[in-house]
């Protein structure tokens, strides 16, 4: 189900291949250049290691496990979502997803795109506002053109570092996916939606 790690020292490249194995579809990376945030978005875990390798700012770096919409460059992560800002996602959004090819989070992002809400994460209001709305189980990491990363979401420290989950270390995810048949990560994709779906539901409240 993803995961994002938000660099504020080196990184061991042995973490940085794990996560990549554990999440195989797709790399997006996001820091800071003359005050505009900049990304890239790769299937090749080596020049992803050497771009991160190069950077000598905080970053933050997205491994992609595809639950909903097609493999491919435009539903990696970053997304921008206005005022340059940029957001990675970790989790499932209970959202609507008109487009089946593109993933809940491109959904989640262009709404907020269209809306201009990008630099309001600058607020601990917005922050906190977004944490009730996406759940408990959803983590976000939003960097502003200030160079500061809002981070929503409980998230894990490790070697210095920041992560939105750990599970990558235990192999949590199916070893090799790209074995599995459709049908089978069709359902494992409809697990993960209704196990968030209810997480959300539970959080506002039992029913009355």
């Amino acid at each position: 189900m993803c995961v994002i790690l938000h660099a504020t020292s080196h990184v061991d490249p042995s973490d940085l291949l794990d996560a990549h194995f554990a999440n195989p579809d797709g790399i997006g990376i996001m820091w800071i250049d003359r005050g505009n945030v900049q990304t890239l978005r790769t299937f090749d875990i080596e020049q992803a290691i050497d771009t991160m390798e190069y950077l000598h700012c905080d970053y933050v770096a997205h491994f992609r496990w595809a639950t909903h919409g097609v493999v491919d460059l435009e539903n990696c992560h970053p997304f921008e979502i206005g005022g340059g800002a940029h957001l990675a996602h970790n989790g499932i959004l209970n959202v609507e997803t008109p487009d089946p090819t593109k993933s809940d989070t491109w959904h989640f992002a262009d709404a907020l795109r269209q809306e201009g809400i990008g630099e309001h994460f600058a607020h601990r209001k917005v922050r906190r506002a977004f944490a009730r709305l996406v759940g408990p189980h959803n983590k976000l990491a939003v960097m502003l053109r200030s160079g500061k990363v809002a981070r929503i979401g409980d998230w894990h420290p490790h070697n210095g570092n920041y992560w939105s989950n750990l599970n990558w270390q235990y192999n949590y995810q199916f070893p090799a996916r790209r074995g599995l048949d459709f049908e089978l990560e069709q359902a494992w994709a409809r697990w993960e939606e209704e196990e968030a779906r209810h997480a959300i539901d539970y959080s506002a409240g039992l029913p009355r």
